[in-house]
């Protein structure tokens, strides 16, 4: 789908919005950025490009802890700082093979194994709420571990054994139907836990599914928060 100018703007707005939100955060204390999936990139891409122009902008990205080798991140690439960005993958787009499903007697939905998944991954993001002693105890963030290894992904192992501990969260992504966001905020919740949401919702909400709770998600809109 073409993207029509509007768009662009309407983006470009949210950007905006998002950044001067972060502002506002890290300064009562929130100092972790998740990003949960591919989908959030875009919009952390523009609020790095926004905090470059808002009062109080620079200030955030001088304390920027962003250890990822990625171009978007060029210009706050560093391995210090007390406002962390974490990147982590929630969102999965599972396909299993038809042979497999035969094989191993898989019944189960397809919807049933991405929750799962997500679920899984609120469980990975809350062990960087622990010490780094603690947290490469922790079932879930050693599960990670194990699949880098497996994948060959040993600088990834280092930079998640050594990160930083985070003590309150921001969880930043983008919402269509709202389904993603609506599991992984609830097994946040089931969890304990209550990150800061901010949500970047596509075309006002239109396609969002009426089933999902979404009364109390922090959205971000062009003309701001709603």
């Amino acid at each position: 789908m073409l993207m029509r100018p509007d768009d662009l703007l309407s983006f470009s707005s949210g950007c905006f919005e998002v950044a001067k939100a972060l502002i506002g955060l890290a300064g009562q204390g929130y100092d972790c950025l998740l990003i949960p999936c591919r989908g959030a990139f875009p919009v952390l891409a523009g609020a790095i490009e926004s905090l470059k122009t808002v009062e109080g902008g620079t200030k955030l990205l001088e304390r920027f802890y962003a250890p990822y080798s990625h171009p978007a991140f060029e210009e706050v690439h560093r391995k210090r700082g007390d406002f962390k960005l974490l990147i982590l993958p929630f969102t999965a787009h599972v396909k299993l093979l038809e042979e497999y499903k035969q094989r191993y007697g898989f019944q189960v939905h397809i919807d049933e194994v991405e929750k799962s998944i997500r679920l899984w991954a609120v469980r990975l993001a809350l062990s960087f709420l622990k010490d780094v002693d603690e947290r490469n105890e922790d079932p879930y963030f050693r599960l990670y571990m194990r699949i880098l290894s497996m994948i060959g992904e040993d600088r990834l192992i280092k930079l998640y054994e050594n990160f930083p501990k985070c003590n309150r969260m921001i969880y930043l992504d983008t919402v269509i139907s709202g389904r993603a966001s609506h599991t992984i905020l609830t097994g946040f919740r089931e969890a304990g836990y209550a990150p800061y949401s901010i949500l970047m919702v596509d075309r006002y909400g239109a396609k969002l599914n009426p089933k999902h709770d979404v009364n109390s998600w922090a959205f971000i809109e062009p003309k701001g928060p709603s």
